[in-house]
């Protein structure tokens, strides 16, 4: 690049962050993305003898280079000795110390191999007005982290890969974000967006060890969000071995594992996870009711069908859980589960109503034309389209209003009803 591209670019950047400091928050994300084309290097590969040095040592150095917006202006306790809210040494120890590597800061020189990782945050600010006070304030309310993690090897070419992610101020906060300190560094840090830290270094694993090392690391890290972010890459590979692990997951003890596992799991259809979402319409655990229900309500199994009744019928199984079996139950072309959708046309939720008259219009049973009628005046617009919705799968009518349709009703009722 010449010296008058270089003016260009350095002029155009400035501008962009003397208008991201004018309007906090606006145009920063304009700015990330220009820095993430002039400097993407997020694919990963290795030599084989990279590789080899990998798979065989048993220790590597580490230097850590953690650099925030304004650190040096933080009054105590927030000056530059003691800030260091990112767990980066913590978490990258633990990383490699579960695929066999010791990491440490201590006499970096002596190993092979050196892991460096440099991270920057930057916070951004958003005004928010009091509700109470109604006083306009600036909040430390978002923040971006961007940074690197480099793999230095001895005689041997290093790797490198980048990584950005971002915590946009929310519309509303519930807590004062006063100083820079009080920024969601954590939550960048921690995001699942594609070059977030945690997936940068979920990707050199997956690289070098396969799924040994994400096995061992979601199996072992005693970081929820890492497990999480090796459990996201598990699912990535459409194995036996895979499926069996997010089955599994849907009982950890971390919700943000079982959100993880489930999310992936509606993605496949298989006969395993069909028989534990039956078993688990009955667990004591809501969540796991209402997702099997969720499942089941994708993937048709004649054998669910009993158990989808009971899950309806059963008001201990909770409303969401109710909802999604009777959304599973329009699956199946069965008048035997009809009373009981026109049963649940009359709960104080709406889905659940929604979701009945949706599967009663896909039945076709005429039985369901009359108690779908006074739908068509419901408080909510969700229920008030699938009953008219409904209606019209079963009758090939459409008369709009309630009053109109129940006119119809009275003067055809006998040619659909004995």
């Amino acid at each position: 690049m010449n010296s008058n591209n270089r003016f260009v670019v350095f002029f155009f950047i400035s501008f962009l962050l003397l208008v991201s400091l004018l309007i906090p928050g606006c145009d920063v994300i304009l700015l990330t993305k220009l820095a993430g084309e002039m400097n993407k290097n997020y694919d990963v590969s290795f030599s084989e003898d990279q590789l080899s040095e990998l798979r065989t040592a048993k220790s590597a150095g580490i230097k850590i280079i953690q650099v925030y917006d304004s650190q040096s202006e933080f009054p105590s306790p927030y000056n530059k000795e003691n800030y260091s809210i990112l767990p980066i040494y913590e978490v990258t120890k633990d990383v490699f110390n579960n695929v066999g590597i010791d990491v440490t800061e201590n006499n970096v020189a002596a190993n092979s191999i050196e892991i460096q990782v440099e991270a920057n945050g930057h916070w951004i600010t958003a005004k928010y007005e009091d509700i109470f006070t109604k006083a306009k304030k600036t909040q430390y309310s978002g923040a971006r982290i961007e940074g690197s993690i480099k793999i230095i090897f001895k005689g041997l070419p290093p790797v490198e890969l980048n990584f950005e992610s971002e915590k946009s101020p929310p519309a509303s906060v519930d807590g004062y974000y006063n100083n820079p300190v009080s920024a969601p560094y954590q939550t960048a840090f921690e995001s699942q967006q594609e070059y977030s830290f945690s997936n940068i270094i979920i990707t050199l694993v997956d690289s070098i060890y396969s799924t040994a090392g994400l096995y061992s690391i979601y199996n072992h890290s005693k970081y929820d969000f890492i497990r999480k972010t090796a459990l996201e890459r598990i699912a990535g590979y459409s194995d036996s071995n895979s499926t069996q692990a997010l089955i599994k997951a849907i009982e950890d003890n971390s919700e943000i594992v079982r959100k993880t596992a489930w999310v992936n799991l509606l993605k496949r259809s298989n006969e395993k996870i069909i028989d534990r979402a039956i078993e688990l319409l009955k667990s004591d655990s809501y969540e796991s009711r209402y997702r099997s229900a969720e499942y089941l309500s994708i993937y048709k199994s004649e054998k669910a069908f009993r158990p989808l009744i009971e899950a309806l019928r059963n008001d201990s199984s909770g409303q969401g859980c109710q909802a999604f079996a009777a959304k599973a139950l329009g699956n199946y072309n069965d008048s035997s589960s009809v009373q009981y959708l026109i049963n649940s046309l009359k709960s104080d939720f709406l889905f659940l109503r929604a979701y009945s008259a949706e599967s009663l219009g896909r039945i076709k049973d005429f039985r369901a034309i009359e108690p779908l009628i006074p739908l068509l005046d419901d408080k909510e617009k969700t229920v008030r389209d699938a009953a008219e919705n409904a209606l019209y799968e079963i009758t090939d009518e459409s008369f709009g209003s309630r009053s109109s349709w129940e006119d119809w009703w009275k003067a055809n009722k006998s040619n659909y009803i004995n």
